[in-house]
């Protein structure tokens, strides 16, 4: 096991070296922290950034923290572009759209659903969650709107009260991703 811990600490730092920052799994404040530091650490240089994605989903308030990272690094006009491959579920779907580029390999899937989450506690308790959630839920779907060109009343309707599973191609057709990186290359460092 401390085997591959040593081999998996060593291949990060490769990555990160070449700018490119994995999120793999689950999206919680481990893997969330990990990947902050790492955009942190490589905002010293104006290099372009590439963020990719292989996610269940997880905890939205830390993939938003990571969009707000991504967000604030290109309004500094450093290029972080985001690229979907494999699973890009829920959470990781929003942090998605933070890429100048949003792309996604040929084989991605994409799912998209209404915010969810458990709440234990009395009934005053529900309903203060219910109110989070919905705020929440409005500020997803404001960066979809934002991204995609369509209505916020649309993408409400789109998956209301139910998973929308998308190829990669239908992604692409729907303006969530820009395009497949089959039809472009991946930014070259010099």
């Amino acid at each position: 096991m401390e085997q591959l811990v040593k081999v998996s600490e060593e291949l990060w730092k490769r990555e990160l070296k070449e700018r490119r920052v994995w999120l793999i799994g689950e999206i919680n404040v481990y893997r969330a922290g990990k990947v902050l530091l790492a955009l942190s650490a490589l905002s010293t240089s104006n290099e372009p950034i590439v963020v990719f994605l292989n996610s269940v989903g997880g905890d939205l308030a830390h993939a938003l923290a990571i969009y707000d990272a991504i967000t604030i690094l290109r309004k500094g006009s450093l290029r972080v572009d985001t690229i979907g491959i494999g699973l890009v579920a829920s959470a990781a779907f929003i942090l998605l759209q933070a890429g100048e580029r949003r792309l996604l390999t040929p084989n991605s899937i994409v799912l998209i659903h209404e915010v969810a989450s458990w709440t234990v506690g009395s009934l005053s308790e529900h309903e203060d969650s219910l109110k989070g959630l919905r705020k929440f839920e409005d500020r997803c779907l404001r960066i979809l709107a934002e991204r995609s060109g369509k209505s916020v009343g649309k993408l409400r309707k789109m998956f209301a009260r139910r998973e929308l599973w998308l190829t990669a191609d239908e992604a692409v057709k729907h303006k969530f991703a820009d395009a497949l990186l089959s039809d472009l290359d991946i930014p070259k460092q010099p």
